[in-house]
């Protein structure tokens, strides 16, 4: 999970929210068309082109509007406040059958938020450990973050494929050899940070923390 810093709300939100009268009122129901292309743009563009949660790519057909407060549990204001709004992919396995397999539609309407570890979480990045396999746990004695494995299935063998060839296709790009010093170091650039299209490369942070304590020199 890659942490995400909330940008200020689309103007064509706030000015279709605005509209409202005694005759209509915004609801997530009635919400869509240009106004909610907008959001989605500005959600992908927020987060750099990746799944909230799986950090797999993603773009607008691979998506879907994610409420970190789940709809069930939301008020009409809440369903349609930006800042509980992100970006998920829409979790499909390949082995799916029309069954969502990760992510947010796999975790439904689960909220909770004592446990709930959430990519607006300032320490996200660090609550989650990802290995060379493509593996994930929970970092030591952290409920929360075991928590939402689950329930997000991040485990899902499909996802540990995936980010095992990432971090292989990453370190191994080109060859056998490992890279080191300067090359390494422009590698870990090239993952912390976005490229020319304002992208994260899927599954990054899995493959820092590979880079950093399985490549990286003491």
């Amino acid at each position: 999970m890659r942490r995400i810093e909330k940008g200020p709300e689309p103007v064509e939100l706030t000015n279709w929210k605005d509209q409202a009268n005694t005759e209509w009122k915004p609801a997530w129901d009635n919400f869509r068309g240009e106004e909610k292309r907008a959001v989605k743009k500005a959600l992908l563009t927020e987060q750099g082109h990746i799944c909230c949660y799986c950090m797999g790519g993603i773009d607008t057909d691979s998506s879907h509007i994610e409420h970190i407060k789940s709809q069930s549990r939301s008020s009409e204001r809440e369903k349609l406040d930006y800042g509980n709004m992100l970006a998920s992919c829409k979790g499909e396995g390949e082995r799916a059958g029309g069954i969502q397999e990760h992510c947010g539609h796999y975790r439904g309407n689960w909220y909770d938020p004592e446990l709930f570890v959430t990519p607006l979480h300032p320490a996200c990045e660090t609550r989650f450990r990802f290995f060379a396999d493509g593996k994930v746990r929970a970092a030591e004695n952290d409920a929360g973050a075991q928590e939402t494995i689950t329930r997000l299935r991040l485990d899902y063998s499909l996802l540990e494929k995936n980010r095992k060839d990432a971090i292989l296709g990453a370190i191994f790009a080109d060859g056998y050899d490992m890279p080191d010093g300067e090359d390494l170091r422009i590698l870990i650039q090239a993952y912390e940070n976005r490229d020319s299209e304002g992208k994260f490369r899927p599954y990054c942070i899995a493959v820092l923390q590979v880079m950093r304590e399985y490549v990286a020199p003491a």
